[in-house]
């Protein structure tokens, strides 16, 4: 038998390095830190302070989704994109 991905609904954001007040004003929460990251993808860091076990981390070009229960989550720009795509709100049927 197959099985398909239900469609899921979520808002979301990407961190672009620059934008802790939009990411800000998005989670209405506290932003812990900004800091450089060094890997790859090298850019920015976020920590965001969560009402969860852990805090929501993600680096340049992630996107910070919440979905249809509050919940916030951070998924990698490529994942993301994968995954989900842009909608207008005439397109969205309940």
């Amino acid at each position: 038998m197959k099985y398909r991905r239900k469609p899921i609904l979520v808002d979301a954001i990407q961190w672009t390095g620059n934008n802790c007040s939009e990411v800000q004003e998005f989670t209405k929460a506290k932003i812990i830190t900004t800091k450089r990251y060094i890997g790859q993808p090298e850019g920015f860091l976020i920590e965001i302070d969560s009402i969860h076990e852990h805090n929501l981390c993600g680096i340049q070009g992630d996107y910070i989704i919440r979905n249809e229960y509050g919940e916030f989550g951070c998924r990698e720009h490529d994942t993301f994109e994968k995954f989900y795509e842009a909608v207008n709100d005439n397109e969205i049927s309940e």
